[in-house]
C-alpha cells in the first residue's frame, strides 16, 4: 500500500512539473516563477523547469549590472561615453553603473581617429602667437607673429658720425635692423607696405575709384533701359494717333447729308464739303485761342499692351493678364487630369510638365517656358489650347486679346467730340428717321460751337427726300431750337 501511494506521488510531481509555464519551476509544492538577478548580479545560469535561476556578482571595474533581471553582468565599455585614450574621466565603473566620461583629459583633445591625442607643444612666444587654445574639440593652433614696427627715426646729432640713433622699439622690444643712410638724410623711409597701413588715407582713392567702376555701368544700363522703354511708348503713341486720325477720316463723309442747307447762313452743306473737310484736323486747330493744346486723349498703359493682339510675345504679359489665364488652366477634367497638362502636351512640354506637377503654380511654369520658347504668342497658345479640345478657353483668350474685332465706332465718335470742340464750323449729324413721319423724314442737326464751346442756337434741318414713284412733292422744314 505505501509504495502504491509513493507511486502516485512521484507520477504527480512528474506531470506537475511538466504543467509549470515558462519562466516557472517546481520547487517541489507548487510552479514559483523564476527569480531575477538584482543590481550588481549577473546571471550565472538560467531558470529552468525545476530549479531556479542561479546569479554572480559582476566584478568591480570590469562590469556591471544597474537593474534587476535575468541579464548577464554588462562590461564597463560597452555603453560608455568614454573616448579611446587618455578621456577625463568623472565617475569610475562600479557594479552597479558604467564610467561616465566628459572630453579629454588635460593637454589631450579628441582626434576622430584615434580618440584622446595629446596637443601639439606650445607657440613660440618670440614669433608665434597662439590663436585657438587646446581643448577636446580642437588641437592648439599658431600663426606668426603680426609686428607693426614703428618707425624709426634719426637724431640730427648723430648724422655727422654717420651712426643714426634710432629711437622707438617695437611691441617686442625688439628693433629691427636698418642700414645707415647717407650723410645729410633727416629720416629714414618706413616700407612700403607699413606705409599703406599707418597712412588709412591712401584707400580713401581706392574706395572711390571701386564706386565708380561699380557705379557707372549700372548707371549706363538703367538709361539705355529708360531710352529703350521710351522709346517703345513714344511708337505705340504714334500708332495710336495714327489710327484716330484714319478713323476721323471715315467719319467725316457720312456727318454731311446731301442737299442740308444752313438757316442761319443760308449755305448749302455740299458746298462746303467740296470746297474741302471742315474736320480734317489741321495744325491751325491744334491750339485753341488761349494758347492750350488739345491732342488726342493718350492711351492708357492697358491700351497699349492690347495693341499687338494676338501676335504679342508670351513673354510679355503682364501679372493682371497671366491671372486669368493661370485660374482658367487649373481646372480639371472629367479623367482628372489638369487643363494646364493638356495644353503642355500640345507645346511639346510633355516631360518638362512632370515635375511641375508637386510645384505652388505649374501653369506659371508652363508660361514661362513656353514664353523662352522663341516665336511664342499669344496666338500660339490659343491654337494648342484649341487642340487640346479646350474650346470654350480659347475662344475666350481670343476675344479678350484680339484688337482687330474692337468696336471703332466709340472711338470714332469721341475723336469727332473732341475734334468738335476745336473747330468754328459747322458739324453735321444725321438722325434715323422717325417711322412715324410720313415717307421717313430725315433729319440732319447742324452743330454750330464757337471757340470750342458749342454755339447758343443750333440748326436743325430735315430734309424730305422726294418719293421717285408716286406724286410726293419734296418739302424742306426747318426749325429753329433755342
Amino acid at each position: 500500500m505505501m509504495l502504491l501511494l509513493a507511486y502516485f506521488l512521484i507520477l504527480r510531481a512528474m506531470f506537475a512539473v511538466g504543467d509549470c509555464p515558462e519562466n516557472f519551476y517546481w520547487d517541489g509544492k507548487e510552479c514559483s516563477a523564476c527569480s531575477g538577478c538584482p543590481r550588481g548580479f549577473g546571471l550565472k545560469k538560467s531558470c529552468t523547469k525545476t530549479k531556479n535561476t542561479e546569479c554572480q556578482k559582476c566584478y568591480p571595474g570590469y562590469d556591471y549590472s544597474n537593474s534587476t533581471g535575468m541579464e548577464e553582468c554588462i562590461k564597463c565599455d560597452t555603453f560608455s561615453n568614454c573616448l579611446p585614450g587618455r578621456s577625463k574621466k568623472v565617475q569610475e565603473c562600479t557594479i552597479f553603473s558604467g564610467p561616465i566620461c566628459d572630453g579629454c583629459e588635460e593637454g589631450y583633445y579628441h582626434n576622430p581617429v584615434v580618440g584622446c591625442e595629446k596637443c601639439s607643444p606650445g607657440c613660440d612666444a618670440r614669433t608665434e602667437d597662439e590663436i585657438q587654445a587646446c581643448t577636446t574639440k580642437h588641437n592648439r593652433n599658431c600663426a606668426p607673429k603680426r609686428v607693426r614696427p614703428k618707425t624709426p627715426t634719426v637724431s640730427n646729432d648723430s648724422i655727422g658720425r654717420g651712426h643714426p640713433n634710432i629711437t622707438g622699439n617695437d611691441e617686442d622690444g625688439e628693433i629691427p635692423p636698418l642700414r645707415p643712410e647717407p650723410v645729410g638724410s633727416k629720416s629714414t623711409q618706413a616700407p612700403e607696405e607699413n606705409l599703406i597701413v599707418l597712412n588709412p588715407w591712401l584707400w580713401v582713392p581706392l574706395g572711390i575709384v571701386l564706386l565708380v567702376v561699380v557705379t557707372v555701368p549700372i548707371a549706363f544700363f538703367k538709361r539705355k533701359s529708360r531710352v529703350i522703354r521710351r522709346t517703345r511708348v513714344e511708337g505705340d503713341v504714334h500708332t495710336y494717333n495714327t489710327g484716330q486720325h484714319i478713323a476721323l477720316q471715315e467719319q467725316k463723309t457720312p456727318l454731311i447729308t446731301e442737299g442740308s442747307v444752313d438757316v442761319q447762313n443760308g449755305r448749302d452743306i455740299s458746298s462746303l464739303a467740296e470746297q474741302g473737310d471742315p474736320f480734317e484736323p489741321s495744325h491751325e486747330l491744334d491750339a485753341d485761342p488761349e494758347g492750350v493744346v488739345l491732342d488726342a486723349p493718350k492711351p492708357s498703359s492697358e491700351e497699349l499692351s492690347r495693341q499687338a493682339g494676338l501676335d504679342r510675345p508670351i513673354k510679355d504679359l503682364t501679372i493682371k493678364e497671366k491671372t486669368p489665364i493661370i485660374t482658367d488652366l487649373s481646372g480639371k477634367d472629367g479623367q482628372g487630369y489638369f487643363y494646364w497638362q493638356r495644353v503642355a502636351e500640345e507645346l511639346g512640354f510633355q516631360e518638362q510638365s512632370r515635375g511641375w506637377e508637386g510645384v505652388q503654380n505649374p501653369v506659371e511654369n508652363l508660361l514661362k517656358t513656353f514664353g523662352e520658347r522663341e516665336g511664342s504668342t499669344i496666338r500660339g497658345l490659343i491654337e494648342a489650347t484649341r487642340k487640346a479640345e479646350l474650346t470654350l478657353l480659347a475662344s475666350q483668350w481670343e476675344e479678350k486679346f484680339d484688337t482687330s474685332s474692337r468696336d471703332e465706332t466709340t472711338v470714332s465718335v469721341h475723336l469727332q467730340l473732341v475734334q468738335g470742340k476745336t473747330n468754328d464750323k459747322f458739324t453735321s449729324v444725321d438722325i434715323p428717321p422717325d417711322p412715324g413721319k410720313e415717307n421717313g423724314a430725315n433729319e440732319s442737326v447742324l452743330l454750330t460751337p464757337n471757340k470750342g464751346k458749342i454755339n447758343d442756337k443750333a440748326d436743325s434741318d430735315i430734309n424730305v427726300p422726294a418719293d421717285t414713284g408716286e406724286e410726293t412733292a419734296e418739302k424742306d422744314i426747318a426749325d429753329t431750337a433755342v
